[in-house]
């Protein structure tokens, strides 16, 4: 589930803040993290293993979610929520180039286009499937209890994922 679409809720429910002045500066801190780490992504080229950068990715978001979930409901929680989310951005990029990179490395030319199309489409049809769970879920729980759930969530499926000895040899 794209959790920046959960954000907007998360400054005016959790931390009471303005859409109009607070939400630009969680998007602007988000988008420098990202800008940041995606300067620099060209230095990651000569790994062996290219699912540690992902790995590291979706650990950053898990625990960013997790942590944005826990923190007070204050201005001092709204300013920690920025930083976070500049770390968050940070790792949004290390995610879905290595994940690029390793399937064009792998899959035959001729079903290149395939393989990336499918994963595209299974990208996209992921953000609607999840927004509609968490409209579902927003009944039973608060954005800030989404949050650590989908933090907590992200950190399980990385785990399961490092135990998969065919993802842990690529």
């Amino acid at each position: 589930m794209p959790s920046t679409a959960l954000y907007p809720l998360m400054i005016s429910e959790h931390f009471h803040g303005s859409l109009k002045f607070d939400a630009p500066l969680v998007e602007v801190s988000i988008a420098l993290g990202m800008t940041l780490s995606g300067l620099c992504m060209g230095n990651l080229n000569n790994l062996s293993y290219r699912l540690i950068p992902a790995g590291i990715g979706v650990l950053g978001i898990g625990l960013s979610l997790f942590i944005s979930g826990i923190l007070p409901g204050n201005h001092y929680g709204f300013i920690i929520f920025i930083i976070i989310n500049f770390i968050a951005g940070l790792c949004i990029p290390l995610i879905d180039a290595p994940v690029q990179t390793l399937l064009q490395d792998k899959v035959e030319h001729k079903n290149l286009g395939k393989v990336i199309s499918f994963y595209l489409m299974m990208i996209g049809l992921a953000g609607p499937a999840g927004l509609s769970l968490s409209s579902v879920i927003s009944k039973f729980m608060s954005t800030a209890e989404i949050f650590i759930g989908s933090g907590i969530l992200l950190i399980l499926m990385l785990l399961v994922a490092l135990f998969d000895r065919k993802l842990r040899s690529i």
